[in-house]
């Protein structure tokens, strides 16, 4: 304190321009300290190989600007890409400021972060920062620690084997709605096709999806184009762009800064919140009414419901009502977005390969039938995920097109990585889409969707020498780099119902309509909530000749 007093009178001796030219000179000072002398010569990370801060984005080199005029101008899943070609399984890049973090893309090193030392690791606080407003913070995705070892046990039995079995039936409803509105739209007698965005509808039907199975309510999204709850589901899609991610982060409270976007967003958020408070009471109010198991309702909301009321269950073992709104936020978020892009990603790449879309077509064809004819067969959880043909073109999208193409952890304690010291309060990032499409590792058409590579290899030899000789198959030493719902005990705990929704959306999209590339439509790939086109996927539908 004394020295304080001491400095205060120091300085107030001394005239306005030499302290403001002593202020601007100490700041210069540490600019450069933590921009370009600590990264270079006294960082803990500097050993581990980096790319040149010099490129055609920052060709002086500017130390305070790093690699991100790079990862924002070309892509960050671009240049991580080429940063892991180019430089190995371990990569330091620097951010802004002199921000350094790390790329990892070696499966050791990888489960090492993710397995072994999991919860060594959490996400960064940033992330929270800005996914609270939407998801809330008591949820098994932005949980650490304790709480969430507690939320992933409470909630892991509701994505039971049986349970997703059971929910077989809620999810045809939708698929089959947005099944029949497409080929309505492509039998038009005036063209023989016709071209439109598809995302918008997929948004729409996975949502519905995501009602009737994960809480027994019927959102209305397909059917009903004015439905609140969907119309603020694409506007909050809409209106969260990352430039307001990042300040949404970066400043406390952003949303109640009085801007027009704010408004809207905050409206938005509230008609979510007032949905799943409904959703939540109502579900409660049914359970107080079971009288047998017998009775219980088999959508997520309701098991996780059931269980939580159990006099078995102890009191720490129970969720809280805030903990179950956070539960269904997450889920409705999470949940209905990342399958949208999922299945968006899966006809795009069907329609830029004919084979396998006509392939798939037959399989579907050959097991189930046309939907609502009389040879027709239903679909039966066992037998959809027993075709061989569905399950490699599901592996296949989930490598080339992850819907969440990256993940990011900080560690909480010093850490070895390869060799590498990794000190405390280290980013580290994980560029799935990148690692998953590694020439490395998967070979050199690890850029082509490709179903073919998860088959058995004599199979595709019989069937197509010339196919299987420029084919690189999976081996297991492959998969430890296919990482699309991570691994430990991060693991999408809905994974098993994304797989299912995947492939009933494809038996009732693919079974009657055929696809194919826009000729004139451009995208780029863009991180929102899920990893997705900009603006929009448009591919041209038809109806498909009945002989295939």
């Amino acid at each position: 304190m004394t020295f304080l007093i001491y400095l205060l009178n120091t300085v107030s001796q001394v005239d306005s321009l030499t302290a403001l030219g002593t202020a601007a000179t100490l700041l210069s000072l540490y600019i450069f300290y933590i921009t370009y002398f600590y990264p270079n010569y006294l960082s803990p990370l500097r050993h581990i190989p980096s790319p040149p801060t010099i490129s055609k984005s920052n060709p002086y080199g500017l130390p305070f600007l790093g690699n991100t005029i790079d990862l924002v101008k070309e892509g960050a899943e671009v240049v991580r890409a080429r940063w892991i070609d180019e430089f190995g399984g371990i990569v330091r890049y620097r951010e802004l400021f002199g921000q350094e973090s790390i790329l990892l893309s070696d499966p050791k090193a990888i489960h090492q972060v993710l397995t072994k030392n999991s919860y060594d690791y959490i996400r960064p606080p940033r992330l929270a920062r800005f996914l609270e407003p939407i998801t809330g913070k008591e949820n098994v995705f932005l949980a650490e620690g304790d709480v969430h070892k507690k939320l992933r046990k409470i909630i892991a039995p509701a994505f039971s084997h049986r349970n997703i079995k059971d929910m077989l039936p809620s999810i045809v409803g939708p698929c089959a709605r947005l099944g029949e509105i497409w080929e309505k739209r492509a039998s038009n007698p005036g063209s023989k096709e016709v071209e439109f965005d598809i995302m918008e509808d997929l948004s729409r039907a996975t949502l519905d999806i995501l009602g009737f199975a994960g809480f027994g309510h019927d959102f209305q999204s397909l059917t009903n184009s004015t439905s609140e709850l969907g119309v603020s589901f694409e506007n909050i899609s809409v209106l969260d762009t990352p430039t307001r991610k990042v300040l949404r982060s970066l400043i406390p409270y952003y949303l109640n800064i009085p801007l027009k976007e704010n408004r809207a967003m905050v409206h938005n958020l509230k008609v979510m919140e007032r949905a799943t408070t409904h959703m939540v009471d109502e579900k409660i109010a049914q359970a107080r009414s079971i009288k047998s198991k017998g009775d219980a309702r088999r959508d997520l909301l309701s098991v996780l419901i059931c269980a939580n009321k159990n006099s078995d269950v102890a009191q720490d073992r129970r969720l809280s009502y805030q903990e179950l709104q956070d539960q269904v936020r997450i889920f409705m978020v999470a949940g209905h977005e990342t399958t949208a892009s999922a299945i968006t990603w899966m006809l795009y790449a069907l329609s830029i390969n004919q084979d396998a879309q006509r392939r798939l077509r037959n399989e579907l064809l050959q097991t189930f039938g046309r939907p609502c004819h009389s040879s027709s067969r239903p679909l039966t959880y066992d037998e959809i995920n027993s075709l061989p043909f569905l399950n490699a073109c599901v592996k296949e999208l989930l490598r080339c097109y992850p819907p969440v193409a990256s993940s990011s952890r900080v560690a909480t304690k010093d850490d070895v990585i390869l060799g590498f010291e990794i000190p405390k309060g280290t980013t580290v990032r994980l560029s799935l889409r990148a690692i998953q499409r590694l020439k490395s590792v998967w070979g050199e058409d690890a850029g082509i969707f490709k179903p073919e590579r998860w088959l058995n290899p004599e199979l595709v030899m019989k069937e197509n020498p010339e196919l299987a000789g420029r084919t690189t198959f999976v081996t297991p030493e492959m998969n430890e780099a296919y990482l699309p719902f991570l691994i430990g005990p991060r693991t999408c705990p809905g994974s098993k119902l994304a797989l299912l929704e995947l492939k009933i959306l494809l038996y009732y999209l693919l079974i009657n309509l055929d696809y194919s590339p826009s000729p004139q439509f451009k995208f780029v790939a863009k991180t929102v909530l899920a990893y997705r086109p900009d603006p929009g996927m448009r591919l041209t539908v038809k109806m498909c000749q009945r002989h295939q």
